[in-house]
């Protein structure tokens, strides 16, 4: 018995072929993405989506959506979330892996908005500004908070040189405020010192929410 497919059927089979025959990153474009502006977690995201990365995925995510999730979302949850709550949407499977920008607006400092538009389908996410501290010792996390009473870039500080030619940037954190592993709480500081190996300041562009518009309008 040949099989038979509804007109609904057939327009989704048809929606849905682009989105199969999507070619995943290359490397060089691998090496371009990041959440340094809006334009460039939407562009990192839809490389998650082409290439099936959901760890690249799920950071694209903000803390903040990240815990409004019920169970709060994990990066072992995540693959069951995008399962359940993006891939069976046409804008999400078919409009974010080659979608153009439409709409690009700040709404404040914080926030901003991004409308994408791809195969007939539209996509809007809005997108918060976190900034956060990380501190590494090897390939161990020990801290990741967000900047807590003081700005991005009250933590940041330019100065003239004593020669008041060069400008000098410094940043510091305090240790104290913060509930380290016990493993390294009670180490002397100078044998702390010797173990850490990285402090990073991070201002970055996450997705707090994201939501199909359906069809766009007809110009």
């Amino acid at each position: 018995m040949s099989a038979r497919f509804t007109p609904s059927a057939l327009l989704a089979l048809c929606l849905l072929a682009p989105a199969c025959c999507t070619t995943p990153p290359s490397a060089e474009e691998i090496l371009d993405l990041g959440f340094r502006t809006p334009e460039t977690t939407l562009r990192t995201f839809q490389a998650g989506v082409r290439g099936d990365y959901p760890r690249l995925e799920y950071r694209c995510f903000s803390v903040a959506f990240r815990a409004r999730s019920v169970p709060p979302l994990s990066q072992f949850l995540y693959r069951t979330f995008r399962e359940r709550e993006l891939a069976p949407h046409l804008w999400f499977s078919v409009g974010v892996p080659d979608a153009e920008i439409v709409e690009s607006i700040a709404l404040s400092a914080r926030r901003h908005r991004i409308v994408a538009r791809s195969h007939g389908h539209e996509f809007e996410l809005e997108l918060v500004r976190e900034d956060l501290w990380q501190l590494w010792a090897g390939d161990e996390l020990l801290v990741d908070l967000p900047f807590t009473g003081e700005s991005f870039s009250e933590w940041l500080r330019l100065r003239s040189t004593d020669r008041g030619v060069a400008l000098k940037l410094s940043a510091d954190v305090l240790l104290s405020d913060v509930l380290l592993d016990e493993e390294y709480a009670y180490w002397p500081p100078g044998e702390l010192q010797q173990e850490l190996t990285e402090l990073r300041l991070i201002r970055e562009w996450k997705i707090d929410s994201i939501g199909g518009l359906g069809s766009p309008p007809d110009n």
